[in-house]
């Protein structure tokens, strides 16, 4: 086999194996995942970028404000931090994921706020950018490098 037919089975081989590189490469960057989504209902926003509900009592909005609530009088799903810190990025096949969380609170929240778990285009802007593309550049060249020393 030539070179050129060595590099382009080696294409095909990489082709079948794309789905498994994007999940290593989100195993890899799983705590980054959560962060953001924590990062987002910090900022009150949900998984399609819209603001969780309001506060409904002054009070409490100036009780949240005054613990350092960014996104008061909008929700932030943020009073002890236990909740943000139990999101977590689930794998649920080769490369399809899930973000859910572990917290107590989980099912009542859900409830309340159904699409407050999962990433915005913003987040998801920030994860492909900041993460994917240098991590399965890395995970692909590490392939290929194997494939063509075969």
């Amino acid at each position: 086999m030539n070179a050129a037919e060595h590099l382009i089975k080696s294409l095909h081989s990489l082709q079948r194996e794309i789905p498994v590189i994007f999940g290593s490469v989100m195993d890899d960057y799983k705590e980054e995942v959560e962060d953001i989504n924590a990062d987002q209902l910090n900022h009150g926003k949900d998984a399609q970028g819209i603001d969780l509900a309001e506060y409904r009592s002054d009070e409490y909005i100036r009780f949240k404000k005054s613990r350092g609530s960014i996104s008061s009088p909008v929700a932030d799903l943020n009073l002890t931090g236990k909740y943000h810190k139990a999101i977590t990025l689930k794998k649920t096949g080769v490369s399809d994921f899930q973000i859910t969380n572990t917290d107590s609170k989980f099912k009542e929240l859900i409830g309340k706020y159904p699409d407050h778990l999962g990433l915005n285009n913003l987040g998801k802007q920030e994860v492909v950018e900041d993460f994917l593309q240098a991590g399965m550049l890395q995970e692909i060249e590490e392939y290929l490098n194997k494939q063509l020393r075969r």
